[in-house]
Parts: C-alpha cells; structure tokens; sequence
C-alpha cells in the first residue's frame, strides 16, 4: 500500500477496502530489510480515494525512525519541535483496545 501522506499522528494512504472504519491496525513501515517502524493505529476516515489512518501506539524505536523520516520530508523541520512540544491527543482521549501482535515468522 503507498502512503500519501505521513505525519507524527497518522498517515494516508491509498484505499484499502479490508481496513474499515475504526479497524484497528499496524501500520509498518519497512526502511530496510532488517529495519521497520511498528505504529498501531485506528482507521479514522475510508473513501474510494484514500484510507486515514490515526496513530495510537508506538515504541521508542518506531518513533525514532518515524521521527526521522518526517523531519527529512518537512519543507521547514524546525517548525516540527512546536508539534513534539503539544501533546498530539487531549489527556481525555478514549483509550482504544489493545490488540494481539501478530508474529512474523
């Protein structure tokens, strides 16, 4: 699936009739064959032209290399500090299920 558009809190992407609304999901982006961001999240908005998709959850690591690859995109990267600086989400957010990581063999 081709992303379209990624930010710290979600991403769009082409659409995907098997992702329906407020599925959750992992979204991974492969770097490199041994190197991947693993981003849980919920589908937000599902259309003939694109899925979007908000991110719920993510360790350290993913986030480094989201964080990394939104910075080298951005048109102005300074202007990202102010985001990390505001919490993406209020702090009476509902909190959305967990559910099981599938392994990868």
């Amino acid at each position: 699936m081709k992303s379209r558009n990624l930010s710290f809190k979600g991403l769009a992407c082409e659409p995907d009739g098997r992702l329906p609304k407020n599925a959750c999901c992992e979204v991974i982006l492969r770097l490199a064959p041994d190197i991947e961001a693993v981003i849980r999240g919920r589908v937000v908005r599902t259309t003939n032209r694109e899925t979007a998709i908000d991110f719920t959850a993510m360790d350290p690591e993913s986030f480094s290399h989201l964080r990394k690859i939104v910075e080298y995109h951005a048109p102005q990267p300074e202007i990202l500090l102010g985001e990390l600086a505001q919490p993406a989400f209020p702090l009476s957010r509902p909190r959305i299920l967990e559910f099981p990581r599938k392994r990868r063999s």
